[in-house]
């Protein structure tokens, strides 16, 4: 952290929650469309 200025740190981790909270909806998008496919056969 030495280096880096305090508000790109905040920023950086801002983005990395963003993509984090991203791909984690898509995760429960895929899990919800395969629980129902193996319910249906």
């Amino acid at each position: 952290k030495e280096g880096v200025p305090e508000d790109e740190i905040k920023q950086l981790e801002k983005d990395v929650q963003t993509l984090t909270d991203k791909f984690s909806a898509k995760i429960d998008k895929l899990f919800e469309l395969k629980e129902k496919d193996i319910m249906t056969v």
